[in-house]
């Protein structure tokens, strides 16, 4: 990408704003969450406001910026892959995508500083998008939180907390990092302040010759660009926050099926505005108001040479505008009140949709109550969502924590979960004359709809913790494709609700920290199939582990070794009359190293290498061959 290229990518990011409600005033550092699990870490997706890890309804698990460093991935889908309980996707369009208790990445909602990552392809959301240079900790919620977001947080919700503007003096970080199979990155961030206003500006160039959520990699490439800035304006005493979130990137991606090189050019702008300001004299009441604007525009092609022709492709913009307005405070002693209204104008402009252009409102307003009864909190919440394009639905949820003392806690929840259908799916028109069929979207569409009960008990203590979560999803109406009865010459197809399913099973946690060795793993097993037909769920592994050990090793060095293992999953059926047989992909084991080097003045070099053993299973999205790395960072005040 030349430089009039980078300038105009860098004007694409207009300033914007993002309540103070959704950033801790000091850094939600949870570098000592892992392990023992520190109890008193900040975390904000649980509720929509900040609170002690301790005291989320719902089970939190936190990726902090010290987990992100030393796991050596370049960006947010790489990162989260490593954790039992999040599974890759398989994907045909070159898409990273995740999911989360078995369901797909449809029924996963990304947030970033608490708002929809837009850019969906094909319904899949693509996390490579998002680079772990900018991240300073990633809160991962699983099982429903609809009440709270909303539409696509069936399987849960996976909220990207961006580094923040902390330092009041001027500092400046500066990163390099290459690597086998065409991996080079660097990337340069400022942050300072004067008086009570503090902001942060960063730029990032990212390459790499794979392309995640495929198992083939042949042609592969992918090249990014990435920036984000921030401003904070607190005046002091006043309890008044106004800050400015932009975020933009512009990538390029190639992958190749037989003969065809396929290729994705998409670029992403996001922009908010926002005040937060307390309510009344006590301090303990708060609302906010959040203006948020993202637009993502996407070109597909496809050639039989590695460079695609200039003017071909489909072309389809997207955006969303999203107005929101919070409130939070303390009714009477024990007793919280999160409540608030999300008013959303969603726009598509494609050639598949029938019209070429489409628009959506909704209108969503949440509440939320946590009651004490003694050391018991109890939280009931609903939602009730207006759509002008597929009407009304209501979910609701309730949560229970219930501290035993000495760092033992007991959770329960119960909720509903929806999906919304999107526009593709209502309004598409796409003829495939090559291959004879024709696709109709279906006006008639219902949103998706599921249940879930999920318990827990977890333990932390000064230099350990344990955690054991069992969780079952039942989902009904789930959107497909279906052949239309009458198809004549060429095959009909439009979307049906006809999908009906199960998910379940229990994810375990553990780890143990003694002076400067530390040592934690994990282990899922999940049970994912159709009700109709009683066959598995295609991508669901149904069983997965983790095992890490970290030592601080003399003159300021560091050492982890990573063993992640997944099950045989199933990855395809084939019917033969009336018997129908599930296809899986092998199991596979995966060993990451890496090595960093504290030096003076700031700086640190690492290396490292993914896939230590070279292992190469069949048909497994995003395992690549054995890769290596070097980077080093300059951290430093200036």
């Amino acid at each position: 990408m030349n430089c009039r290229a980078l300038i105009a990518s860098a004007i694409v990011l207009v300033g914007a704003a993002r309540l103070s409600a959704q950033q801790p005033t000091e850094p939600a550092r949870a570098d000592s969450a892992r392990p023992g699990r520190a109890l008193d870490v900040v975390v904000i997706t649980a509720s929509r406001r900040l609170q002690r890890v301790s005291d989320a309804p719902v089970t939190t698990e936190v990726i902090s910026r010290q987990d992100i460093e030393r796991s050596g991935a370049q960006d947010l889908n790489a990162l989260l892959t490593q954790y039992v309980g999040v599974q890759p996707e398989p994907s045909v369009v070159g898409s990273g995508g995740v999911q989360l208790e078995g369901l797909s990445s449809q029924h996963v909602l990304v947030l970033v500083d608490g708002q929809p990552l837009s850019g969906r392809i094909d319904g899949e959301l693509d996390l490579s998008r998002v680079p772990t240079w900018m991240i300073d900790h990633v809160e991962v919620i699983k099982g429903p939180l609809a009440t709270l977001y909303g539409s696509s947080a069936m399987g849960g919700v996976i909220n990207v907390i961006t580094r923040d503007v902390y330092q009041a003096r001027p500092a400046m970080t500066l990163s390099a990092t290459g690597g086998s199979q065409g991996r080079m990155e660097a990337n340069g961030a400022v942050r300072g302040g004067a008086g009570d206003v503090r902001g942060l500006i960063g730029l990032g160039r990212r390459q790499d010759d794979v392309q995640p959520g495929r198992a083939d990699q042949s042609g592969a490439r992918a090249n990014r660009w990435d920036a984000n800035g921030k401003v904070k304006w607190s005046p002091t005493g006043s309890g008044v926050t106004v800050d400015g979130a932009v975020l933009g990137v512009r990538e390029d991606q190639r992958w190749q099926t037989g003969q065809l090189y396929y290729f994705s050019n998409n670029t992403q702008a996001d922009a908010r505005a926002g005040l937060s300001a307390p309510l009344g004299s006590g301090g303990t009441n708060r609302m906010g108001v959040t203006v948020y604007y993202s637009q993502f525009a996407h070109t597909s092609r496809q050639a039989t040479l590695p460079e695609p022709v200039s003017d071909s492709g489909d072309v389809s913009t997207e955006s969303l505008g999203r107005i929101e307005a919070t409130f939070s405070g303390q009714v009477r002693p024990g007793q919280i009140v999160d409540a608030g209204v999300d008013i959303d104008r969603e726009a598509l402009s494609a050639d598949r949709i029938e019209g070429g252009h489409r628009l959506s409102t909704s209108a969503e307003p949440y509440v939320q109550y946590t009651v004490g009864v003694g050391p018991l909190q109890i939280v009931p919440g609903a939602r009730l969502s207006y759509s002008d394009q597929w009407g009304t639905h209501f979910t609701p949820k309730i949560a229970a924590l219930y501290p035993l003392g000495d760092g033992v806690s007991l959770r329960l929840s119960a909720g509903a979960g929806y999906r919304a259908p999107d526009f593709k799916e209502l309004y598409i028109t796409f003829l495939n004359g090559a291959v004879g069929y024709v696709v109709h979207g279906n006006p008639a569409l219902r949103p998706e709809t599921s249940s879930n009960v999920t318990g827990g008990i977890e333990w932390s203590g000064a230099h350990a913790y344990a955690r054991v979560q069992a969780y079952t999803n039942r989902f009904s109406s789930f959107i497909e494709s279906v052949q239309q009865a009458d198809s004549g010459a060429i095959e009909q197809y439009t979307y049906a609700n006809v999908a009906h399913g199960v998910t379940r099973g229990a994810d375990f946690d553990a780890g143990l920290s003694l002076r400067s060795v530390s040592l934690d793993g994990s282990f899922g097993y999940l049970d994912a199939y159709d009700r109709s037909t009683g066959l598995p769920l295609l991508g669901a592994t149904p069983r997965s582990a983790r095992l890490t050990g970290r030592v601080d090793l003399p003159s300021r060095v560091h050492s982890s070794l990573t063993a992640l293992y997944w099950s045989a999953a199933p990855a395809s059926q084939q019917s033969l009359g009336l018997t129908t047989t599930t296809v899986y992909r092998g199991a596979f084991t995966r060993v990451d190293g890496r090595l960093s080097r504290t030096f003076a003045s700031g700086v640190d070099g690492q290396v490292g290498v993914t896939n230590l053993l070279d292992a190469r299973p069949l048909d497994w999205p995003g395992v690549t061959e054995r890769r290596w790395y070097v980077g080093m960072t300059i951290d430093r005040g200036f």
